[in-house]
C-alpha cells in the first residue's frame, strides 16, 4: 500500500487565491460577475463560485458583453482574448 502525505502548506498559489478572493468580494456586492473561462483548474471551486453567482463565459460570449465586469482567469490564456484587447 502506498501512503500519500499532503503538506500543510499545499493549496492554491498566490495568484489563484487572489483571483478567488476578488471574485468573492465582487459577488458579495450582489453584482453580476463574469469569468473568461474557469477561474481555476478545480471543479469544486468553480462550482462553489458558480453557486455564489459567478458566470463562466467563453470567447464568443465575451465579445458580446458591454459594460460588464469580467474576471480573467488566474492561470491566464491570452489566446482567448482578441489581439486588440491585450
Amino acid at each position: 500500500m502506498i501512503k500519500v502525505e499532503i503538506d500543510e502548506g499545499s493549496g492554491f498559489c498566490f495568484g489563484v487565491v487572489t483571483a478567488i478572493h476578488k471574485a468573492e468580494e465582487e459577488l458579495a456586492k450582489g453584482e453580476t460577475l463574469y469569468c473568461l473561462g474557469d477561474i481555476v483548474h478545480n471543479s469544486r471551486e468553480v462550482d462553489r463560485l458558480k453557486t455564489m453567482g459567478l458566470i463562466t463565459i467563453n470567447r464568443e460570449e465575451f465579445k458580446k458583453l458591454r459594460n460588464a465586469k469580467v474576471l480573467l482567469r488566474a492561470h491566464g490564456r491570452l489566446t482567448l482574448l482578441p489581439a486588440k484587447t491585450i
